[in-house]
């Protein structure tokens, strides 16, 4: 599961990827500015429920109105 907002913001937007095995998620929205701060956490799940979420990070949107995370 990958979580995220724009810096400053309360609402988390969340995705789960198709994969456990996905290396990278990629959020396109032509609204979004270049070089846009995000805040990110990371989780997982499984069978057994839901663990905790990584600590949140800052990441920037790039120039092209997405924002593409690599793990």
């Amino acid at each position: 599961m990958v979580a995220f907002r724009p810096y400053g913001k309360m609402i988390w937007m969340l995705t789960v990827l198709a994969s456990a095995d996905a290396s990278r998620y990629v959020f396109r929205n032509e609204s979004v500015r270049p070089f846009s701060p995000f805040e990110v956490k990371v989780g997982v799940f499984n069978n057994k429920g839901e663990g905790p979420f990584s600590l949140t990070t800052v990441v920037y949107s790039a120039e092209e109105g997405m924002m593409l995370l690599q793990f």
